[in-house]
This record gives structure tokens, C-alpha cells and sequence, in this order.
């Protein structure tokens, strides 16, 4: 079962699809996809955030499942090089790495879903994945300076 799957197998509770998909203003389809572990449009995915109400954090839970979803476990995990220390057992980041993992997800969501597409294609070509690790690389170089830095008071 995928981690979309099992978040939405949580909001389902006791619900059967059909009363899923009415509540939700879907096809009762999306449901029957989402349990054999296929994705559906983001479209469609805020259609559910919507319904349950869910909190931002919750909303970028079930955000960062479809992604993993869409481009696969393998290269999800080239995504997230760097965990934090206090990662849970989902994967899901703590702290500072959060607060970027949702400012990125911010800035995703504000795309179109044509756009959207393109960066989940993009994201998926071994080009970009073989340059992950690098990019980490010169990250965590540019941000130890800036970590250790204490603020200077004025006299």
C-alpha cells in the first residue's frame, strides 16, 4: 500500500468510497484508484484536502504522499537527501528542513497543474537526479557558516 493510500485509508475511516466521493464532490473511481495505489490530479487531491478540512500541515502530508506517489519511491528518496535527525518513521522532516520542505511545497502549489506536470517530469529525468547529491553538497556548505554565525548586539 503507498503512503497516499494510507493517508487517505485515514480519512476514510469507516466511510465506503461512495460516501467519499460525494463528500469530497468526486467520482466514486478516485477511490477505487487511490486503494490499488495509482495517483489522481492535484486537482482532485485538493478537492479531499477541502472536504476533511484539512490543516496545512496535514494538507502538506497528503501534498508530499502524491508526490512521492507520481514520481516513485526511488527517485522520491534521491528528493530527500538529507533527513533530519528527528524524522519520524514516515520520513517526513522536522524543524528547519520542514520549514523548506514547505516553503518549496508553497511555491509548487502556486504553479498551474500543466506546470506542476512539468516539474514532476522534470524532476524524474537522470540528469536532475545525478545532480541532487552535489547540490546537497554546496547546500550544507552555504548554511554551516550561517548556523554557527551568533547575531551581534549593539552596544
Amino acid at each position: 500500500m503507498s503512503h497516499l493510500s494510507e493517508k487517505i485509508n485515514r480519512l476514510q475511516g469507516d466511510l465506503t468510497q461512495e460516501q467519499m466521493a460525494r463528500r469530497c464532490g468526486v467520482s466514486r473511481n478516485v477511490f477505487s484508484y487511490l486503494a490499488k495505489g495509482q495517483t489522481v490530479k492535484l486537482s482532485t487531491l485538493r478537492k479531499i484536502a477541502n472536504a476533511f478540512e484539512l490543516t496545512r500541515a496535514a494538507w502538506l502530508d497528503l501534498l508530499i504522499a502524491w508526490i512521492r506517489a507520481e514520481i516513485g519511491e526511488e527517485d522520491f528518496k534521491d528528493l530527500i537527501v538529507r533527513r533530519s535527525e528527528t524524522a519520524n518513521e514516515d520520513g517526513m522532516l522536522h524543524d528547519a528542513e520542514q520549514k523548506q520542505e514547505e516553503i518549496l511545497l508553497k511555491h509548487f502549489s502556486l504553479l498551474s497543474e500543466a506546470e506542476q506536470a512539468e516539474v514532476v517530469k522534470t524532476m524524474q529525468r537522470q540528469e536532475v537526479l545525478n545532480c541532487l547529491p552535489p547540490i546537497n553538497q554546496v547546500w550544507d556548505r552555504f548554511e554551516s557558516p550561517k548556523k554557527q554565525a551568533k547575531p551581534r548586539r549593539k552596544p
